[in-house]
């Protein structure tokens, strides 16, 4: 047989013959369904196929084995002797693409089409392939929490309801677990976001791979998560909280530079011990019992008790509104605390927060030298961010001014505390730190102000402010000056301790600068200094 040639006829009967599909189809005739003459195709084939080929679009297709369907993306080439097309439509099936081709016709002309509507599925199947990736994608990020990986608080408010109900009927119990990082605002200020954001990622891993497979983590907000445990009593549900403890407090998280250990607090709920009439109850009450476990201390795992009803022992009513209402005024301190922030970056610019950076940083490194709880340390970033943030509001003009001060203008930022302190009483919460900011400008020796306390009259909080502030300022650049050498800076701690600061943390600050290598200077000056330091002060003694 000679081979076709390009302007050769080709009739629906010379399509009865295999060899000529195979010639007319050439590279492509294993992925053609050739779906003519009644020959029905083998179930193999339909799977292989990238375009189908047929006289009759509604009984051929019929000879598909049972259960087989062509891929959507499958194009059709209708052939017939009519030269106007037939409705170009399948049963159920208004998008998929249908070709018509009147027989006869040239080799030519079949051999293109062929080639046409391969490329067409080529592409669709790309396309398809391509928005099954990004559907993926999208998906995702709809239901996963970008840092973490957890699922988020949508799906959690999908699938609560759901696992609520299947409780209900299964006649099973639920425990939910919410699961807070205790202060971990102050640790985003001294450590920085991006330290804070490894935090929350191990964290995450922490709780995936301590719980079983059927267990589900969410990312509810910032630094709260939630455990959701299907068929878990009230005891287990405690086992499985106390498992969780230990898998984010038993080690440091750490950046390979830095590592910081947290604590956390829990609230626990289950459905067959608290009795909720609905999800949001269920979940309510987690919230309660973690209200809890913040108001008793942190770090502590609390689980719901009801308020004041019949039944619970005198007070309980009082207890648990006073946590409550302490809950609601920590966020207002933290709110306000915000919101002070964002109009002194709006006037300081990149100054303010490298300013509130560095205080902050040298207070959380003396603060956790010291052994002080966790408590004095928020009080210490609180007071941090509070002064700052006014000092930069009332006088940003005086601090960012180059040069030298004049006479008046020293007398003008002198006065800052008594300006602070006095705009600090609007907010009756914050009294500690009031405290700190108040006399964090008397000195050791009692030659301070405003009060011209000395020594131990001095709070504790406000003589560890007034050391942290002053290294921040020797070693920030300032609009007149550069920073002080480091020898410069041990030379004046020492010169100042029993002056302007308590030698007891001047001896501590020296010790925090070494261990952390806070200032490039050699281990014989730091031993000198200490030896200094002793000498004037020997009750620093070991």
């Amino acid at each position: 047989m000679r081979p076709m040639m390009v302007n050769d006829s080709i009739s629906l009967s010379d399509l009865r013959r295999r060899t000529v599909r195979q010639e007319l189809a050439g590279a492509l005739f294993p992925q053609v369904l050739w779906l003519l003459f009644d020959e029905p195709p083998a179930a193999e084939g339909v799977g292989a196929a990238r375009l189908v080929v047929t006289e009759n679009l509604t009984e051929h297709l019929s000879l598909l084995p049972g259960g087989s369907e062509l891929v959507q993306h499958i194009p059709v080439l209708l052939l017939g002797t009519s030269t106007s097309p037939p409705q170009l439509s399948m049963p159920g099936e208004p998008h998929r693409l249908i070709d018509y081709l009147t027989m006869p016709t040239t080799t030519a002309l079949f051999r293109h089409r062929l080639h046409l509507l391969s490329r067409i599925q080529q592409i669709s199947a790309e396309n398809q392939t391509y928005t099954d990736t990004i559907s993926l994608q999208l998906n995702a990020l709809y239901s996963r929490d970008s840092l973490t990986g957890l699922l988020n608080r949508h799906q959690l408010t999908q699938k609560l309801p759901v696992a609520f109900a299947r409780a209900l009927n299964r006649q099973e119990d639920l425990a939910l677990l919410l699961v807070n990082i205790d202060y971990f605002n102050s640790i985003n200020k001294a450590m920085g976001l991006s330290f804070g954001d490894l935090i929350l990622n191990e964290m995450a891993a922490r709780l995936t791979q301590s719980v079983a497979a059927t267990v589900t983590c969410y990312r509810f907000s910032s630094e709260d998560f939630i455990v959701l445990l299907p068929d878990t009593d009230h005891q287990s549900a405690q086992s499985v909280a106390e498992q969780l403890n230990r898998a984010c407090t038993g080690k440091p998280f750490s950046d390979g530079l830095r590592s910081k250990r947290i604590t956390v607090s829990m609230g626990l709920a289950t459905l067959r011990t608290h009795h909720p009439s609905d999800h949001e109850q269920l979940l309510a009450m987690a919230e309660t019992a973690l209200f809890a476990a913040k108001a008793e201390g942190r770090n502590r795992i609390s689980s719901y008790l009801p308020l004041a009803t019949e039944g619970n022992p005198p007070g309980d009513g009082k207890h648990f509104l006073k946590d409550n209402l302490n809950r609601i005024f920590e966020k207002t301190r933290s709110s306000t605390i915000s919101s002070l922030e964002l109009l002194a970056r709006s006037v300081a610019g990149p100054e303010y927060q490298a300013h509130v950076d560095s205080i902050s940083s040298y207070a959380n490194l003396l603060g956790e030298h010291l052994g002080l709880p966790e408590h004095h340390l928020q009080t210490f970033h609180n007071s941090i961010a509070l002064y700052s943030s006014l000092r930069f509001l009332l006088h940003n003009d005086l601090i960012a001014k180059p040069g030298a001060l004049t006479e008046r203008e020293r007398h003008i930022v002198e006065g800052l505390p008594y300006k602070i302190s006095e705009l600090t009483d609007i907010f009756h919460y914050f009294q500690e730190e009031k405290q700190v900011i108040e006399n964090h400008t008397e000195h050791y020796d009692g030659r301070g102000y405003p009060r011209g306390l000395e020594a131990e009259e001095i709070p504790l909080g406000a003589r560890i402010f007034n050391i942290v502030k002053s290294l921040a300022a020797m070693t920030g650049k300032r609009p007149h000056r550069q920073p002080l050498p480091p020898s410069e800076i041990l030379q004046e701690l020492t010169k100042q301790a029993g002056k302007q600061f308590d030698p007891m943390l001047v001896w501590h600050m020296i010790s925090v600068i070494e261990k952390n290598t806070l200032l490039e200077v050699p281990t014989q000056l730091i031993d000198r200094i200490r030896c200094d330091l002793l000498a004037s002060f020997p009750e620093l003694s070991p």
